[in-house]
This record gives C-alpha cells, sequence and structure tokens, in this order.
C-alpha cells in the first residue's frame, strides 16, 4: 500500500486547515451547525455532501441532513452519546472499508473515495484525519466537504474548487512518499 506520511511541520499548520483554504467555519451548537450548513448548501450549487468524522456524521444523521457520503473511523463513537456506530452503518447502503494509519492519507482512502457513489459510508480502519485531501483531489468540483474543528469548535465547510484542489496539491507535495 502506497501512502503519503505527513513531515512533523505541517502537524500544526494542518490542525487549522480551515484557516489555509476558502472555508466557512460554522460554530455553535451541533443542531444549529446542521441547521447553518443546510442554509448554505440549499444556497448553493452544491451537488454532494461529504461529512467527515465521527461526531460530524452523527450530528448530520442526528439532526435531519444526510451527507451523501460519510468518512468516519469509529474512534470518536465509543465515547460518544446517542448514537451507535451501528446507527451509523445502517443509515447507508454502501460501506466500503479502507485502511489508512495516523498521520497519513493512502491509496486505499483515494480509491474508495473516488469509486464512492451516493449513499455511501468509508469506514477507515485507522484514522480519517487526513482523508479531506482525497475528497478535495478526487471528487468533483462543486461537491462540499465538512469536518469537524476541534476542540469543539464547529466545523468546517469548503466547496469543493479548483483553488482549493491546488491548496491541497501543493501541501500533498510537501508529504513523503512511503509503501506499508
Amino acid at each position: 500500500m502506497l501512502c503519503l506520511r505527513m513531515p512533523e511541520e505541517l502537524r500544526t499548520i494542518l490542525s487549522r486547515a480551515h484557516e489555509y483554504f476558502d472555508m466557512y467555519l460554522i460554530t455553535g451548537k451541533p443542531k444549529d451547525v446542521v441547521k447553518s450548513v443546510k442554509c448554505y448548501i440549499m444556497g448553493s450549487y452544491a451537488k454532494k455532501l461529504w461529512c467527515i468524522g465521527d461526531v460530524v456524521c452523527a450530528n448530520f444523521i442526528r439532526y435531519g441532513l444526510k451527507p451523501s457520503f460519510c468518512i468516519i473511523d469509529g474512534k470518536t463513537l465509543r465515547y460518544y452519546e446517542g448514537i451507535k456506530l451501528s446507527d451509523i452503518k445502517k443509515t447507508f447502503s454502501r460501506i466500503v472499508i479502507a485502511k489508512n494509519p495516523a498521520g497519513m492519507v493512502c491509496d486505499e482512502v483515494f480509491k474508495a473515495v473516488r469509486s464512492a457513489n451516493d449513499d455511501t459510508l468509508i469506514f477507515i480502519d485507522g484514522e480519517e484525519d487526513l482523508t479531506g485531501f482525497a475528497v478535495v483531489l478526487s471528487r468533483p468540483i462543486g461537491e462540499v466537504l465538512v469536518y469537524g474543528v476541534p476542540p469543539d469548535i464547529g466545523v468546517a465547510l469548503s466547496y469543493i474548487t479548483l483553488e482549493n484542489k491546488i491548496k491541497a496539491a501543493k501541501f500533498l507535495r510537501r508529504f513523503q512518499l512511503v509503501r506499508i
């Protein structure tokens, strides 16, 4: 399996990716955040919604805005009250499993994202933190990506645009290619 390993010097920068990409930071209680995202999407050209993160996916499902696609690793849901991993899995008609170690983004994730049809849950065996790169680079312009901004700040909403694709590619050029 081929992976791109994040260099240590990018860890702090990418923990604030919402400051480097063209994104909206949406804060508030989960129900209000989902409502705000719905308003953004309804008033735009958005075609499909991607959610990354256990809690983000759980909240979007819970508050009535089911994403077209979710990427989760199941780690946070173990401690999150109100929704179980099995409930999320039942929500989607297709489940794909991809391996992705922490601090990396691997070819399995890119393949899973590229091949995803509507109503797909991508379950990451490992960590989903950097999978947004695969979404931005592999999916068509016009889709929307939402992911959680820790610690409990809210979500970042990003339209997949040519500009965001270029920024993502520039970051990934700084990653190290490894075979694991």
